[in-house]
Order: C-alpha cells, then structure tokens, then sequence
C-alpha cells in the first residue's frame, strides 16, 4: 500500500487568532461503495471468502445478506454480499463496502479515533482499487461500477481538556435551534421511560442527510462498555480527550446532488473535489447556533445593552436572551410552544441584531470558569483556535499573540 501521512500528525495550534481562513474539504471518516455484480460473480466472491472468513448471514422477505467483518484491519470494516428478489421474481446482486480510509494508510503509528488528512483524500480511489485487488480480481473488474451509496464528511476539534469539550457540547450545544424540516435524533430512556436526546451528542436529520456533533471519548467508552471489549487502543482512548467531532452523514439523494451540481466523477465525492459539505455544515451551524460567539448570561446583557440597536431592538433581544436562559434552548419551536408571541418572523429578525454584534442568545452560566467561546463556525473556516489544542482537517495559518 502506498506510505501517507495520517492524521494522527494533526495541526497542532498555538495559542492566538487564526491568520487565514480555511478553504479545505472535510474529510472523511467512512463511507459506503456499493458494486453491482452477476451472479456468477457474487458467488464467486462468497466462495472464495469462506475460506478466509465467517460470514454472517441475515435474511428478511426479499432480501439474503452474508457479512464478513473481517478486514477491518485494511479499511473495510464491513462487506455485505447482498442478493435481492425483484418484483419480476427476478435477482438482483451486489457487494456492499463500508470503508474507512485511514485504516488503508500503510502507517504503523494510526490512531484510530482520528480520520485522513485532507490532502490525502486525492489518494482514496487509488488506496481502494489496490485493497479490492489484494482481495479479488473480481472486485477489482467491477470496481469502477460501483456508486457511492453513503459518505461520512467530519471534522474534529480537540479542547484544551475534556471538561472543556463536555461543557462546550452540554452547556451550548445541545442548545440549538433545530432547524426547519429537520428533526432531533432520540433515544429511549429505560429510567425516563421516554425519548430523549442523545447522551453524548446531538444529532439532526431530514430525508437526505444527518449531523452529528459528538463526544468522541464518550463515544469509545459506550462502545467498549456495550461490546464488553475494548475496541479502540489505549493511546486512541487517550488521545480522544477532549475531541469533539462534527459529521455530516450524506445519503445517496444528497452525494448525487453534489455530483450533478460541481460536474463531479463518482469517485470524486471521496477524493477531495466535493466542496458542498462544508458549505452544508456552515449553513446549519449558523440556522443552529446564529454567527456570534457565546458569552456569560451577564457578560451578554451588558454587550446587548451597549450596542447601538434601538431600545425597542435591544428590548427584543434581552427578552429572547431570557427565554434561552429560562427553557434552556434556542429552538424555536420549543419558545413558541412556550410563548406564542415569539413568532417566527420575530425570531429571525431578532436573530439577525444578535448576528449584527457577533453574539449568540445561547449563554455560559454566570459562574462558569470560562467567560467565552468562539461559534463552532468560527472553529470550522479557522478563524479562532481559542481553547483548543489540535484539530486535524482546518489548515490553519496561525499568528502569535503577544501577551
């Protein structure tokens, strides 16, 4: 395989203000590539891995599945061998890959909570045709028919420590405004008896993607936990203190839009080309969180109160900076069920004079030991590193600050 520098090496920041902004693509953690396949194919791919292998199989109505998980090792966590009954009474066959493109880095010193430098995503399609050879020669004849059926696009911030990064996800996070047609993930609580949001993220979803911004410590700690083992290596436990990770899950309907839209190959969604993500992620954030920087509730009302809005504007803006504080959320939803004076018309322009002086209605409790934090967009196109200590796709160009 071909020598590449992961991002286990990520961008360490110093202390100071962003330089420039960053214009790079997301990277990927995984994503999925589905072949089409014959029969004749299809079975000989199962035969020749039986021999290698344990598949699992699974069988619904229409539909018998053989999974092998074993070359995890090499960047493919998952293969499915999927045979499917038609209306025809007819068979389709296919060969799911779930890929994860760090695991195909020949780099002895990969940790495994983190994701391929972005400069190295132009190598994907290469490191994958040359795994799938190493397999079969089969797969590697219909390895340019294959479509990208799912792609994870991320990023990820690691905070000074992990309480900085558990208060930046519970405090101010977890607050946001869900955006219009988009709905909040749950879970069922087993003490609540009830649904409620997830424990160390918040995820949203519509019809063609999901986000997720996440705890990725607490992430490997329920997975060890559930599988009773110990997934992930000390030192990739270790360095996912502090981490949080923002992902962008792209369906097939979205990755085909990006595709027409930017004249992308099929494979260019995983090399690199595709800029829509990131403009996707900033888009949400802002509909999420507003543009401004998160302040003390007190530290707030002061800014509100000598800014140069009307009184009538600042009135507006304290009493949204209450509701938030009071109901613990920016969604609007949940401040309209509350209040029904609180229109949607009313909340955005309110939202517009918070963004006008760089602050975001979503508070830091009077008595929290940090006064501020940047908006994650501001951590995302590299304008602020303040209070981080790496991040791994941002390509920042920082200047010291003299204290």
């Amino acid at each position: 395989m071909t020598q590449i520098n992961s991002n286990e090496s990520a961008n360490q920041i110093p202390s100071g203000e962003a330089d420039t902004i960053n214009t790079a693509p997301l990277s990927i953690h995984t994503f999925t590539y589905t072949l089409p396949c014959s029969k004749e194919v299809y079975n000989a791919l199962i035969t020749l891995l039986k021999e290698n292998c344990q598949l699992i199989p699974y069988n619904n109505r229409s539909t018998t599945t053989y999974t092998c998980s074993s070359f995890y090792s090499i960047g493919l966590n998952r293969i499915e061998f999927k045979k499917i009954l038609l209306p025809t009474n007819n068979y389709k066959y296919c060969i799911v890959l779930l890929v994860n493109p760090l695991n195909m880095v020949d780099n002895p010193d990969i940790l495994y909570n983190q994701i391929i430098n972005t400069a190295n995503l132009k190598d994907i399609p290469e490191l994958l045709k040359d795994t799938l050879s190493h397999l079969s020669n089969e797969l590697n004849i219909i390895y340019n028919d294959g479509k990208i059926t799912r792609a994870d696009y991320c990023f990820n911030l690691w905070f000074l420590n992990q309480d900085f990064a558990e208060l930046y996800l519970y405090d101010l996070i977890k607050m946001a405004n869900i955006p219009k047609r988009f709905t909040e993930k749950q879970i069922y609580s087993s003490t609540k008896h009830r649904k409620v949001g997830e424990l160390y993220a918040l995820t949203i979803f519509c019809k063609s993607y999901e986000f997720s911004i996440y705890l990725k410590h607490s992430q490997i700690k329920e997975h060890n936990k559930r599988c009773h083992k110990e997934i992930y290596d000390k030192a990739a436990s270790k360095d996912s203190k502090g981490q949080l990770r923002l992902e962008l899950r792209s369906k097939r309907n979205k990755l085909y839009n990006d595709k027409k839209n930017q004249n992308l190959s099929e494979l260019e969604l995983i090399s690199g080309k595709n800029q829509n993500p990131i403009s996707t992620v900033q888009k949400l954030l802002r509909q999420m969180y507003g543009t401004g920087g998160f302040y003390t509730y007190n530290r707030a009302r002061e800014i509100i109160q000598n800014c140069s809005h009307l009184l009538k504007v600042k009135k507006n803006m304290l009493r949204l900076l209450k509701a938030v504080k009071i109901h613990h959320t920016l969604d609007y939803s949940v401040l309209h069920e509350y209040d029904d004076t609180i229109t949607r018309k009313w909340f955005k322009q309110c939202m517009k004079h918070f963004n006008d002086i760089d602050l975001s209605p979503i508070t830091l409790p009077n008595k929290c030991p940090l006064k501020y934090f940047p908006n994650p967009v501001e951590y995302l196109l590299g304008h602020s590193s303040e209070h981080l200590k790496k991040t791994d796709v941002v390509t920042f160009d920082f200047t010291e600050i003299e204290e």
